[in-house]
């Protein structure tokens, strides 16, 4: 079942547990294989615990 505190890894599309910023889930989110907005007020790198790849949620309003 898909849990939106879960950002999904876009490599193998698996579930993973992420350590968000204090107002992370109160912002729009969106995951990316690599950094794709330049205007991105916050951007999180992540490994994925499943694929092992890296990948960035990016967010356009600062979750901080």
């Amino acid at each position: 079942m898909f849990d939106p505190k879960k950002p999904r890894c876009p490599w193998c599309h698996q579930p993973n547990n992420v350590n968000f910023p204090r107002r992370g889930h109160d912002f729009g989110w969106y995951s990316n294989k690599s950094k794709e907005n330049p205007n991105a007020a916050y951007v999180l790198n992540v490994v994925c615990s499943h694929c092992k790849k890296q990948f960035v949620i990016e967010w356009d309003t600062s979750p901080l």
